[in-house]
């Protein structure tokens, strides 16, 4: 119903700090959203071990999204500090 893409503003970011993630959802072109859904985003470490979820509802609810429309925002993270 939708592609989405997560871009971060930094590949590598020390512990504890911010990092800009912007999520961007292309509506496909025969998409109807009859009700609101949740974003869930997952980090593992490299041992796949999760260290930070980002699950939240996007600032337009899904059910105003458009066929056809792109729906962007930005949200900031900070990164969590936790032994290695």
């Amino acid at each position: 119903m939708a592609t989405p893409t997560l871009t971060l503003s930094r590949q590598a970011v020390a512990l504890g700090s911010p990092v800009e993630m912007t999520y961007k959802f292309v509506v496909a072109a025969d998409a109807k959203f009859t009700q609101d859904y949740h974003v869930m985003v997952h980090f593992a470490d490299k041992d796949d071990q999760l260290i930070y979820s980002d699950d939240h509802d996007p600032p337009t609810p899904t059910s105003q999204w458009k066929a056809g429309q792109t729906v962007e925002y930005t949200r900031t993270f900070f990164t969590p500090v936790y032994p290695s």
